[in-house]
């Protein structure tokens, strides 16, 4: 009876470590990657960043795997791929999933924001603007670093469509870009109230034959817009 008590402390306490560990306790893992973008087939070297690991696979998205901190992969067809890297440090795995375009083009120059649909009602449930439609004005944010405060307003209007002075060009086809929407009112403080925010993701219209197409339609809530863009080689 003692000994059946002992394997059953035993078995509790090991099954109390497992289930104890946290996402604190696994490697971390990032990747970067270069290549990808030119005449199809391109190869694509992908660097992990993963300190505390003995090893790392990884999932090209195309049904092919390999194992390394640095290694190349060429891409036979062009597309938007999802790769994954995991790192592996004893039972412990860390793992993380970025979108890789392989692609003829290089870039993308965003032109306009077409809005096919906005919030009805601010977040007390009030008009945004008693009597009369929200000014639409939008913000787009690229990437971590850039922010562009698109000057063109839309007056009093629920749909309709911004027009870019300056098409605003898009590197990163890996990284999607976020477009912030409020409604503008003239002399109030604050003057800008938040309607939504949505993100586009370009690399998702990348397809094995070109030409790609020159809009896409995004959505959030009530929120739903549509951006027109053309490709650059």
């Amino acid at each position: 009876m003692k000994y059946c008590f002992f394997l059953f402390c035993l078995v509790f306490v090991a099954a109390c470590k497992k289930d104890n560990s946290s996402p604190a306790d696994l490697p971390y893992i990032g990747f970067t990657f270069t290549g990808g973008l030119g005449p199809s087939p391109q190869q694509v070297t992908f660097t992990a960043t993963a300190p505390d690991a003995d090893e790392v696979t990884w999932d090209f998205g195309d049904s092919t795997y390999a194992t390394g901190f640095t290694v190349s992969h060429t891409y036979s067809a062009y597309s938007c791929y999802e790769v994954k890297a995991i790192a592996h440090k004893g039972s412990q795995q860390g793992e993380v999933t970025q979108h890789v375009p392989v692609t003829v083009y290089k870039k993308v120059n965003l032109t306009s924001i077409t809005f096919t649909q906005t919030p009805p009602l601010g977040p007390n449930g009030n008009d945004w603007d008693p009597n009369d439609a929200p000014d639409l004005k939008v913000i787009i944010k690229i990437g971590t670093d850039s922010i562009v405060d698109v000057p063109t307003v839309l007056p009093n209007s629920t749909t309709g469509t911004i027009y870019l002075p300056i098409p605003q060009l898009i590197r990163d086809l890996s990284a999607p870009i976020t477009i912030e929407v409020y409604d503008k009112d003239a002399g109030s403080t604050p003057d800008l109230y938040k309607m939504g925010i949505v993100t586009f993701d370009f690399c998702q219209f990348i397809q094995t034959t070109v030409p790609y197409p020159n809009d896409g339609q995004v959505s959030n809530g009530s929120l739903r817009i549509t951006l027109g863009f053309s490709w650059v080689l």
